[in-house]
């Protein structure tokens, strides 16, 4: 049996068993899985929709595709698409690898780094997140931009915008990738190729605006200087001081990069994953270090960047995939910093480069022993990833039926506005609460506001008629820390002492509290 058929064994094996475990092996219960995508699938499931009246969490277009497969399927289908987009796209990563003039061997090994590496294995099979579709749509529209640019294809500039726009549309992150996309096709076009007629382009522009408005008209958009002016359905009852709201999300700021970080300072943070790949998870929240970068990955983001020293720019194809790879970087380094899995959507260009400053500085046998090392490595950490995998499914399983004692709970033995009182950073998880869209008040820390004493709250709670309170007490009272998050929750946990009865309590700490 010759080296290609065992490679081609290997490889469909290793991706059929993917696929099979990431289809009945999936956790539903990761932080952004139970708190945002799995509470929003879950009520277009039961209700056909999602759209909440006191929440100002939209919708992603992912989350209402898997609410009408799970509506129409069940979730097994749902684990299953999660897992097929992600055999997918790693198969568009090889030939995206070739495209950019990587040869057969090599794209392969650079495929299966990334395949192995946690940050895709676990959003690709685990985690509940859009990322992996973004990482498709992305992959799917350098394609479709290399193939415009090499064979000077530009009728196909409608369906490069249509992907850029559903980028977008899954992910504002995307928005970057887009613009830079966008920018070079009008500059080719327009100056290089001396087109004058702008229909093209002009299309290009619409396809990519229409999928975001569309949806924004309807469920509002995702980006934040616009959230409370295109299609504002929910409703502000609990209004608080802005200077109050201000102070205490500069607390949560430092926390929630934190849990990503031992430094919170750049360019410390840029060291997060060495903690990860040796062992040294954060605290609390060590469940991050699932989505880090293997060290092959992590290294290339950075020597990549060297890539202009090999001379290799005079292709014009590979300099403008540098140009949107840099620009990438740069916007993920200023606006998102330690949360890596973001760098998901240009892991393959960072790869690419990677691989090309290696091949032109180092001997072909160093370069050889180079990738058997990377080899070994990521076999070892697939392993480990595996491992804690399988950890983590025991403990979702716990999770989910926690959730949904807790969610059934609430859909059955209350009535009435509840206010949710848990941080962003420090939930309360309802994913099977399917009626939460209609019942669940979110308010901007009302009892850090100083003007204000429990009375003054209490009244204006009633007023509103909020019957019950939950909370996250084992989380929510130590972490994070902070001057007004330390009056938030010394405030609260003195107004559910005096005003509130305990009506329900779970061994994590979650607590319904009903007004007296």
């Amino acid at each position: 049996m010759n080296t290609r058929i065992l490679l081609t064994t290997g490889v469909v094996a290793g991706l059929g068993g993917s696929l099979i475990l990431g289809t009945f092996y999936t956790p539903h219960e990761t932080y952004d899985g139970a708190y945002f995508h799995t509470k929003v699938i879950n009520s277009v499931i039961a209700n056909g929709k999602y759209e909440p009246l006191f929440e100002t969490t939209k919708p992603y277009p992912v989350e209402y595709l898997m609410g009408f497969i799970g509506k129409f399927s069940g979730y097994a289908v749902i684990n299953f698409v999660y897992a097929a987009t992600g055999i997918i796209s790693i198969l568009l990563t090889f030939k995206l690898l070739q495209k950019l003039g990587t040869k057969e061997s090599a794209a392969l090994f650079l495929s299966g780094v990334l395949f192995t590496s946690p940050v895709f294995f676990n959003l690709a099979f685990s985690d509940y997140k859009v990322d992996i579709f973004l990482y498709l749509v992305t992959v799917s529209s350098y394609l479709i931009f290399l193939k415009m640019m090499e064979e000077n294809k530009y009728k196909i500039m409608p369906l490069l915008g249509l992907f850029l726009g559903l980028g977008v549309l899954i992910k504002i992150g995307f928005a970057p990738i887009a613009a830079v996309i966008g920018t070079i096709t009008f500059y080719e076009f327009v100056f290089v190729q001396k087109q004058k007629n702008l229909i093209l382009p002009i299309s290009l522009l619409v396809f990519t605006i229409l999928p975001v408005v569309l949806w924004g008209c309807y469920f509002g958009i995702k980006i934040p200087l616009f959230q409370k002016t295109i299609a504002q359905k929910h409703q502000e009852v609990l209004r608080v001081n802005p200077t109050v709201t201000d102070a205490c999300y500069t607390d949560l700021k430092v926390y929630d990069l934190a849990t990503y970080s031992k430094e919170t300072r750049f360019p410390a943070y840029l060291l997060q994953p060495l903690y990860y790949l040796a062992g040294n998870n954060m605290d609390p929240v060590g469940f991050q270090a699932n989505n880090t970068l293997s060290s092959f990955l992590y290294i290339g983001v950075f020597f990549s960047l060297l890539w202009p020293l090999t001379k290799e720019y005079s292709n014009k194809k590979n300099l403008y995939v540098f140009l949107i790879y840099v620009t990438y970087l740069l916007s993920f380094l200023f606006t998102v910093g330690a949360i890596y899995w973001y760098l998901l959507p240009v892991l393959p260009l960072s790869l690419f480069f990677f691989y090309r400053v290696l091949a032109a500085s180092v001997s072909k046998a160093a370069l050889k022993r180079i990738i058997l090392v990377v080899a070994v490595d990521s076999i070892l950490l697939l392993t480990v990833v595996l491992l804690n995998y399988r950890q983590d499914i025991e403990i979702n399983k716990d999770e989910d039926k926690k959730n949904r004692e807790f969610s059934k709970y609430l859909q059955e033995n209350t009535e009435g506005l509840i206010l949710d009182t848990s941080f962003l950073q420090t939930p309360v998880m309802y994913p099977y609460f399917t009626d939460s869209q209609n019942r669940i008040v979110k308010t901007d820390f009302i009892f850090a506001d100083t003007s204000l004493d429990n009375k003054n709250i209490y009244t204006i709670l009633e007023k509103e008629n909020i019957n019950y309170l939950i909370t996250n007490m084992e989380v929510s009272v130590k972490y994070p820390q902070g001057e007004c998050l330390a009056r938030y929750k010394e405030g609260l946990k003195n107004f559910l002492n005096t005003y509130t009865d305990t009506v329900y309590e779970d061994d994590r700490g979650y607590v319904v509290s009903k007004l007296k």
